[in-house]
This record gives C-alpha cells, sequence and structure tokens, in this order.
C-alpha cells in the first residue's frame, strides 16, 4: 500500500452518509459546557460534511430530501442564534473549528454566500473575528495562558493535539475568509476589548460574552497574568502579552498556512513506532486481543494519542485519537479546498506519509478490539464509542483523501 494522501480532485459524497448528516441534531453550542456536546461536535461536523457537499456539487438534493442547501444554511443560521453560536472558549472544545470551517467555505461558495442576507454576514464576520481573538490568546507565540479567557483552566498549548488544534484551524480558516493574513492580523492588532463586547452585546451573542467577560481588557489588550477564578482562593495560570500582535505560531507567520497545518499534522504524530500494546512498569498497559496486530505495525507514524500521559498515568487511547482524528480531517479538506494547504507539496511529503500510517494504524485498532487505557483505566472502545462527527470524518478520509480501492 502506498502510505500517503491520494487527494480527490472531486471528493465523493454517498446519500447515505448525507442522510445521517441531515439526522444530526442541528449545530448549536452552550455556554460554559466542560464536555462537548452531540450538537456541538457531532452537529458541526456534520453540517461542514453537508457545506462541502455544497461547495463541490452545486444544488445537490438526493431523492427523498430537501436540498442540501436547504440543510446548510438552517445549520448556518442555528449557529447565529443568539444563546446558541460557538462560546469561543479554550480547551478541548472541538466544535470551533468545525464551526470556522463552515463559515469560511460558505463564503468561497458563492450560491451559500448570496443566500444569506447581509445581518447574516455581519453575524458572521462577528463571530470569525471572535475566533480570530480566541485564538490568538490561545495558541500564538506571545501568550502562554494555562486558561481560556473564562478562567477555568485545563488548557495549556504545549498539551496534546486535541487542545491545540481546535485553537490554531480557525484562524488558518480566517485567512481565507477575510481574504489574506495582512486582514487577519489587522483585526489583532486594532483590536479593542470594549468595541468588541459592544459588537458581540449587539448580536446578543451572550455564549461569548460570558466567555470572554471573566478575563477582563486588561488580560486581552495589555496582556499579564491570569489566575484562575474556580478555586478557594486565585490561582496563577500562566502569564501573556494580550492578543495585540500579528500572530506567529511557533516562529511561523500567519502568510504561511500550509507550514502550519502541516505542523499541526506532525503533532498528531507523534507516538513514533506502531506498537500493539503500551505499558509502563506500574502495571498499566493498552494492548490487542492475542493473535492481534496493526497492518502497520512497526512503521513511523503512530498518533501521539497511542503514547502519551494524562494526570493518572499512561494514555493509549482509541478514543482520544478519534477525537482528533475528527478534527484535523474535515479541516484538511477543507484547506484543500480553500487553497490554504497543499498535501503535494514536497515539504508535506512527511505529514502526508506518517499521518496516513497513523489512520490507518487508528482504524484498526479502534475497529478490531484495541483495549484503551486512560485515566487510570482501562476501556474497551468500539466506532459505536466515538461522538457524532467520526461517521463524517470517517466518509471524508475514504472519500476526499485516499484512492476509491483504499476501502
Amino acid at each position: 500500500m502506498d502510505y500517503r494522501l491520494h487527494v480527490r480532485k472531486h471528493p465523493n459524497f454517498p446519500h447515505d452518509v448525507l442522510r445521517d448528516a441531515y439526522r444530526m441534531p442541528t449545530a448549536a453550542f452552550t455556554p460554559y459546557t466542560r464536555v462537548n456536546t452531540h450538537s456541538e461536535l457531532g452537529g458541526s461536523t456534520a453540517l461542514l460534511y453537508e457545506t462541502l457537499a455544497e461547495h463541490y456539487e452545486p444544488g445537490l438534493t438526493i431523492p427523498g430530501e430537501k436540498s442540501n442547501l436547504f440543510y446548510v444554511l438552517a445549520g448556518i443560521r442555528s449557529l447565529l442564534t443568539p444563546g446558541l453560536e460557538p462560546a469561543m472558549k479554550v480547551g478541548p472544545i472541538w466544535g470551533n473549528a468545525m464551526v470556522a470551517c463552515v463559515f469560511a467555505l460558505a463564503k468561497a461558495t458563492p450560491h451559500i454566500w448570496s443566500a444569506l442576507t447581509e445581518p447574516e454576514k455581519y453575524g458572521i464576520d462577528c463571530l470569525m473575528r471572535a475566533s480570530v481573538v480566541t485564538c490568538s490568546w490561545a495558541t500564538s507565540d506571545q501568550n502562554d495562558y494555562q486558561t481560556g479567557p473564562c478562567l477555568a483552566g485545563n488548557y495549556s498549548k504545549h498539551w496534546n493535539p486535541n487542545h491545540v488544534s481546535p485553537h490554531v484551524i480557525p484562524i488558518l480558516m480566517a485567512v481565507s475568509y477575510f481574504g489574506s493574513a495582512e486582514k487577519v492580523n489587522s483585526i489583532l492588532t486594532e483590536f479593542s476589548y470594549d468595541d468588541a463586547m459592544q459588537k458581540l452585546q449587539d448580536h446578543r451573542f451572550t455564549n461569548i460574552l460570558r466567555t470572554w467577560s471573566p478575563a477582563g481588557k486588561m488580560l486581552f489588550e495589555e496582556g499579564g497574568t491570569c489566575y484562575l477564578q474556580n478555586r478557594r482562593t486565585p490561582t496563577p495560570a500562566g502569564e501573556g502579552k494580550g492578543v495585540k500582535f500579528p500572530y506567529l505560531y511557533k516562529g511561523m507567520p500567519l502568510a504561511d498556512t500550509d507550514a502550519i497545518f502541516r505542523e499541526l499534522l506532525l503533532h498528531n504524530e507523534r507516538g513514533g513506532i506502531v506498537t500493539n500494546a503500551e505499558g509502563d512498569p506500574d502495571g498499566q498497559y493498552a494492548y490487542f486481543p492475542e493473535g492481534v496486530s496493526s497492518p502497520v505495525a512497526g512503521m513511523e507514524g503512530m498518533m501521539t494519542e497511542f503514547k502519551s500521559h494524562d494526570a493518572l498515568g499512561i494514555r493509549s487511547d482509541s478514543v482520544y485519537c478519534a477525537t482528533n482524528f475528527c478534527i484535523l480531517v474535515p479541516a484538511a479538506v477543507t484547506a484543500v479546498a480553500l487553497g490554504l494547504w497543499d498535501p503535494d507539496k514536497k515539504e508535506n511529503e512527511e505529514a502526508s506519509h506518517l499521518t496516513t500510517v497513523g489512520v490507518v494504524d487508528f482504524l484498526f485498532k479502534l475497529q478490531n478490539g484495541y483495549v484503551s487505557f486512560s485515566k487510570g483505566a482501562e476501556h474497551h472502545y468500539t466506532e459505536a464509542s466515538t461522538h457524532g462527527g467520526y461517521r463524517f470524518a470517517k466518509a471524508l478520509w475514504f472519500d476526499a483523501l485516499q484512492d476509491e480501492d483504499a476501502k
């Protein structure tokens, strides 16, 4: 097998997968959730799948259903509803990335964009600007806050991919949405907390208002030390310089979207050599049933979450890998569609190869009884254990990023 990405010029969107997308809960968010609800990650990934289908097959309608455009517009309008908009929380809050992909793709698809009203477009602008600011807070080189603006913790940009990718992907999508990295950087350098909060008030985007209010003007505009507010006494949680700087990610300027996306892929494949078991001397183990072996065992490219750690010891966990799969695969297809990332460039050969090896190993482990270990315990996962976005990410992997014979 040729272990690299094979990007199709025209992805396939099977009708049964589209029907499943239409049956998903409409994309919607709630404030202060510490987990990703079905309507957040599942609903937003389904909406992105529908939007990609509409981008590549304008006017698509499948038998017995309303037009695909109907579902796309319904999902976008749900996200613009006050109190249902993305809360822009920082942490393992994965749906934010899918929403940014939807908005960027919608603007790049003329018949979708023209179907929206001017007030709706203004609302999308407001949300995309908020996502740019949130990414700067979370992942830019000048900041090392150990929390989001809600000051509730559970975050570091140095942690595993499921904490990092959701807060880099939206600002890459913003480069397409606003037209250039220069325009996105001007949103940051000209940022006014007071003006931004007023615009959020005007749209009644209460989820973001609740998320951003605890941090206040000083931390956003000038930086300083964060203090967690959900402790008995305020606890230091990192320092930063605020968001009023051009965005840099690990020294890479925002204009180099290709290099930044490549780094996200590589960060997800840092598990090293693919193994059939992981363990340590304390007796914590993840393993296959006897006689089962990964088809790529011994190759470089195992997903990071198969060889990692959490607060209670080792982590080698299929569902954590599924989360990253569900973020990066739809984002990759979108980035290709928008010209933000070119997997055929020579510089991307390593990422293409490692990503393919990692996904082949991950899918096999999820489907063939790999006993995961995380949070100090064994877990017996199957595809049924994954969240709602997995169905659509898996379809995009095979129908947009692999040859037809890959299945």
